[in-house]
């Protein structure tokens, strides 16, 4: 198989696997900006958005980008056993 083909079908298994499974796709902008392409590399992908908030784009030391969030989920220690 044609390395671009093969490239097409990875992609869509990983489109049809996120359709499946109902995720969403939170990283709406680039996160690899080079002189001659602009992508969007990084992805987080949820089945409940609305547990994940603030989600930004933070310039890195390369062309490459980091990727900060908040949790919305309060979680509760476990009591200790007496």
């Amino acid at each position: 198989m044609a390395q671009n083909a093969q490239n097409k079908q990875q992609c869509q298994c990983l489109l049809d696997i996120v359709d499946d499974f109902y995720f969403t796709q939170l990283v709406h902008v680039p996160t690899c900006c080079t002189p001659t392409a602009v992508n969007t590399l990084d992805l987080i992908l949820t089945t409940k958005p609305d547990l994940l908030s603030d989600i930004a784009v933070i310039p890195g030391i390369s062309d490459h980008v980091h990727i900060a969030l908040k949790i919305n989920k309060l979680i509760k220690p476990k009591p200790r056993p007496p």
